[in-house]
């Protein structure tokens, strides 16, 4: 049952909207409560043995930072750690109830969010991790996804060409304001965000299904090649990441197209450096070009005026980012240790804010780096490098040992999934997205069940 559950979670998460919505994201709260209850009463009665994942010290400590954010605390502890909030408390809540405990985050609620949802990705890591500890299941759930994030492309595909004004012909529009939507995402960027971690993914499972021909005559190593019973499948995972790769460059996110890129070149380079891995090297090169040659089919236009609206007609950088980030500092300077308050950013930001674009309103800083820095300070960043570094200690020893191509694939694929997500985080906010998180922790399951399992 954890297993159903766990695939029904990764199918639901992006068809929900991306789960952006308060009934979404409670309904996969739910689930992953369900499903982690039930690995855990299995291993109680010793049905099964629970494994110890990397990084859950320091993702316990980020946790725990979220949650001294919304504890309230006494005055003095206040204007010791955080001089700004105790300020702010002195001018406004002390003027009414002197003395009273409160808590460092700017917006309570918010921060008490950011920590379930934080809480929910964690559990869902830990749960897929048990349940990935399964060979038989890990090859399962990998081509489960790749066939669904294959169809859930298509789909957008053609919902790009032939839209009706609604959400994959059938669901209520996104609002005008809400942004350009595509798929069933109510911003192009977070599709691609969640695309450009799926398509390593794909490919890998496209390699590791490749006919082995490494004997024989040129003649004979084609007919070995063309009667093999899994050309059908590598066939259909090429297809499947093809149209993947295609549909991002589709949504015209332009951090997604350049995260997408660099994420194929990582794991060109990452063959490279296996052993024998130059043929996969050159297929992913040939993939590539296929992918181009598909590009051009719908047009190259659409894509070079997306990136030509990065500059003004005065050839000035017209993207609003650039203050944004500006202005992020001055708000880092005032919260340097602990940061304002998780999920609070919409709120501390107003009070910086120097650049006005009518009625909208800022509530990321589209760029996530940015955003845990003012969200959680110094300790926040450095807990967040910690999680890194640990994961990387936990599976590369596990990676050296390995001599299963399909479980090397998969650390590879897993590893520049993860990476494309967070080349992309430099323009974006698709960790705050709920379905591109869980998807993230999905994808550091793999890379410790590829290492371990």
């Amino acid at each position: 049952m954890p297993f159903y559950l766990l695939i029904f979670i990764l199918i639901f998460a992006p068809l929900a909207y991306g789960t952006t919505g308060p009934i979404a994201m409670t309904i996969v709260q739910s689930l992953v409560l369900s499903a982690l209850l039930w690995v855990v009463v299995e291993a109680f009665l010793g049905r099964r043995k629970l494994y110890r994942p990397p990084c859950l010290l320091p993702l316990g400590l980020l946790g725990g930072l979220m949650l001294l954010q919304a504890v309230p605390l006494p005055p003095g502890l206040l204007k010791l750690i955080s001089p700004v909030t105790w300020l702010r408390y002195t001018d406004t809540v002390w003027q009414l109830q002197p003395d009273v405990w409160m808590p460092l985050t700017v917006n309570l609620q918010r921060t008490l969010e950011a920590l379930l949802t934080f809480v929910t990705c964690c559990a869902f890591y830990f749960l897929a991790c048990q349940i990935l500890s399964n060979g038989r299941l890990q090859v399962r759930t990998v081509r489960v996804v790749a066939f669904f994030a294959s169809l859930y492309a298509l789909l957008a595909i053609l919902e790009a060409l032939a839209p009706n004004g609604q959400i994959l012909w059938l669901l209520k529009p996104w609002p005008a304001y809400a942004g350009k939507p595509f798929g069933t995402f109510v911003n192009g960027n977070h599709y691609a965000g969640l695309m450009g971690m799926l398509l390593p993914l794909v490919i890998a499972l496209f390699l590791a299904e490749k006919p082995l021909t490494r004997y024989g005559s040129w003649r004979e190593r084609t007919i070995d090649f063309i009667t093999d019973p899994q050309l059908d499948k590598h066939l259909l995972s090429g297809l499947g990441a093809l149209l993947i790769a295609v549909s991002i460059f589709l949504s015209l996110s332009r951090g997604g197209i350049l995260s997408t890129l660099g994420a194929l070149l990582l794991f060109a380079l990452l063959l490279l450096w296996k052993e024998q891995g130059h043929r996969r090297a050159l297929i992913m090169l040939l993939f590539v070009a296929a992918l181009f040659f598909a590009i051009g089919v719908f047009g190259w236009q659409p894509i070079f005026d997306a990136f030509a609206r990065i500059r003004n007609l005065q050839g000035e950088i017209s993207d609003g980012r650039l203050s944004y980030w500006q202005d992020c500092l001055a708000l880092w300077r005032d919260f340097p240790v602990l940061g304002s308050g998780f999920g609070s950013f919409i709120d501390s930001y107003a009070g910086y804010q120097t650049i006005f674009q009518g009625e909208h309103v800022v509530d990321h800083a589209h760029n996530d780096y940015v955003e845990l820095l003012t969200d959680a300070g110094l300790s926040g960043v450095l807990l967040a490098l910690w999680v890194v570094f640990s994961m990387l200690r936990g599976t590369l020893p596990g990676l050296r040992r390995r001599r299963k191509a399909f479980s090397v694939l998969l650390y590879f694929g897993s590893l520049t999934g993860l990476s494309a997500l967070l080349l992309h985080s430099l323009t974006d906010f698709n960790l705050h997205i709920g379905a591109n998180s869980l998807y993230f922790a999905f994808l550091g399951s793999l890379l410790v069940s590829a290492a371990t399992t």
